[in-house]
């Protein structure tokens, strides 16, 4: 089901590009990324301490936990650096805790890619899944999956028996 609202989703922006003047497509697309911008400077700053109130008593993350983030920097509005995120993440959990990320290398579909014959290389494929998986995957001591479509990268106590 998935699949086949995608291909019509893509069918659609491939009729507006041929219906509409190069100008007119092109002015829809910056309409659309200024408002989420208007959108996203509006929200009020999110503090370092209230990142981590919301992970502790919110989320409930605790010292020793195993953690699965799915993040995007682009639906938050940080009063702090970026890379204060993972280290936030890795110094709520602890010593004894992990945290994964899922960490694809793919901008297209799997079986699209895996027809093309290309090798994965878990060490120097970047990941597509953000800025905050990929700087986890960078990260001295980070290991990661060696899946060729799903992989995950893992830092902490249990990071190489996760993914292996």
């Amino acid at each position: 089901m998935f699949h086949r609202r995608r291909k019509v989703g893509l069918m659609l922006k491939r009729a507006a590009r041929k219906m509409l003047p190069g100008r007119a497509y092109g002015v829809g697309r910056r309409l659309v990324h200024n408002y989420k911008n208007y959108k996203h400077q509006r929200l009020p700053k999110l503090s370092e301490a209230e990142f981590r109130h919301i992970l502790t008593d919110t989320l409930g993350v605790r010292a020793g936990a195993v953690v699965f983030v799915h993040s995007s920097m682009d639906q938050i509005n940080l009063g702090f650096s970026f890379h204060r995120v993972l280290a936030a993440l890795v110094e709520e959990v602890g010593e004894d805790g992990t945290v994964l990320f899922p960490c694809s290398h793919l901008s297209e579909r799997p079986e699209d890619w895996l027809k093309k014959g290309e090798v994965f290389d878990v060490k120097k494929n970047p990941t597509t899944m953000g800025i905050i998986p990929e700087f986890a995957r960078r990260q001295k001591g980070a290991s990661r999956s060696a899946h060729p479509t799903s992989s995950v990268v893992a830092i902490g106590k249990c990071a190489r028996e996760l993914t292996r």
